[in-house]
């Protein structure tokens, strides 16, 4: 669980650093579990920069 958590910061480090296009491309190679993780991640987070980015990815994705 504790690597699994890590994979899962270092991910979401890469998203909150990238462009929507890259981001999206990088959300497509993860299964439903994973993504429901970084989104719930990224609200969790509140700065500025990661609730925009849920708020293109909740458009997109849902």
């Amino acid at each position: 669980m504790v690597d699994d958590e890590i994979s899962v910061s270092k991910l979401y480090r890469k998203i909150i650093t990238s462009n929507e296009m890259k981001v999206f491309r990088i959300l497509e190679n993860c299964d439903e579990e994973l993504k429901e993780r970084l989104m719930k991640k990224m609200e969790n987070n509140g700065s500025e920069s990661a609730k925009n980015m849920l708020q293109k990815l909740q458009r997109y994705l849902i």
